[in-house]
């Protein structure tokens, strides 16, 4: 999970070993490490995308196309796009990740206004 990163990404390791399908993005993004070097994987360029993926983190469900890119000893990396969409509960210290579940008003507050005479 890299909350500074900006899209959610998979290694192409895991993308043939699990057989996802994948195509080329319609908008490749080009990609820039921490240290502000462009990514060698691609020539600098996140060109494939999975096709529309499945995806189950801490019971939420989605799907997704997650960008194809080279990520070491990685399997895939969550980042900002879904932690935006699915604003999930952290802990930090913990590690994990829970569904918030959904807020429900329990009591209405009515400002109720007298007639002047």
């Amino acid at each position: 999970m890299d909350s500074g990163a900006a899209h959610t990404i998979i290694s192409p390791r895991v993308v043939e070993k699990h057989g996802i399908p994948y195509r080329v993005k319609k908008r490749p993004i080009p990609v820039v490490l921490a240290d502000e070097r462009p990514m060698e994987y691609g020539n600098g360029m996140m060109r494939l995308e999975t096709e529309s993926t499945k995806l189950r983190i801490a019971g939420i469900e989605c799907h997704i196309d997650i960008g194809i890119i080279e990520l070491g000893d990685l399997d895939m990396l969550i980042s900002y796009d879904w932690l935006d969409a699915h604003n999930p509960a952290i802990d930090w210290r913990i590690k994990t990740i829970l569904r918030r579940e959904p807020v429900h008003k329990v009591a209405r507050v009515r400002r109720e206004t007298r007639p002047t005479n």
